[in-house]
């Protein structure tokens, strides 16, 4: 006979009872069921230059440079085809919902915060030229580049990264729900004599191929790159037009000069 359940939660307790019971060790653990994991979030990020997110742009075939504090928003270039820069700042400047397909995307021109939000930023190098979707150059420079929810997308050839630090700007590189799609490299970044560069990262897709691989940080000139985030950093593909987050990308080991 089966013992009503009242019955058999008592089974271990040393009381007799007849029927057939099955005693259980007093403090056998049991493992709980495993708790699955959240997935991978993926924030607004633009996934073409005709996204839906972009509406009553201002198009135009020529540089959009901001002065120091000046801002641009809803802006769309396609070209310039001298081959310059499509959009660019001096400093303390705002990008808000712009898009460009040029031979060079955005540059960060100055000192100061640079804040690029809701933007497509594709560069599509020809020739010899060396093409970066947002390429920092200001040699003694120092800055705070806070790029979200936008699309860096350049080519494996007449590229070097879809983000490029160097060439002595220095300071903060703050990405957030970002893609970084193709390029010889996704994310470069080098400190340089004016100091050292803070990095982080937190919902970073990488989007390949790569000619030589997603990341590459180094520690030149005496300073360093410090990762003060890295979070949910991923390879990923596009399928079908959706973002498909996949494995993580660990944070580079550090380089000494």
């Amino acid at each position: 006979m089966t013992l009503p359940f009242a019955a058999r939660a008592q089974s271990g307790s040393g009381l007799n009872y007849s029927g057939t019971v099955t005693p259980v060790a007093k403090d056998v653990a049991v493992a709980p069921d495993p708790v699955p994991r959240d997935p991978p979030i993926v924030g607004t990020i633009p996934m073409s230059f005709n996204d839906p997110m972009f509406t009553n742009m201002t198009e135009t075939t020529s540089q959009v440079w901001c002065g120091t504090g000046e801002n641009a928003s809803h802006k769309s270039v396609t070209g310039p085809a001298s081959g310059d820069v499509s959009f660019g700042g001096s400093g303390n400047n705002n990008f808000d919902y712009c898009r460009c397909d040029g031979r060079e995307g955005l540059h960060v021109g100055g000192a100061g915060y640079f804040n690029v939000t809701n933007c497509w930023i594709q560069a599509t190098g020809q020739g010899l030229d060396h093409a970066d979707g947002i390429q920092a150059y200001a040699p003694g420079k120092r800055g705070t580049l806070t790029v979200r929810n936008s699309t860096m997308k350049v080519n494996n050839t007449s590229a070097t990264a879809g983000v490029f630090i160097a060439d002595d700007w220095t300071g903060t590189i703050d990405i957030q729900d970002c893609m970084i799609w193709g390029g010889p490299y996704g994310l470069r970044v080098h400190p340089d004599v004016s100091g050292d560069n803070d990095v982080y990262l937190k919902n970073v897709y990488f989007v390949g191929p790569f000619a030589y691989g997603p990341i590459y940080f180094s520690d030149v000139k005496g300073h360093v790159n410090h990762i003060r985030k890295w979070e949910n950093v991923r390879y990923a593909t596009i399928e079908n037009g959706v973002l498909k987050p996949g494995s993580p990308i660990k944070p580079p080991k550090r380089v000494e000069p």
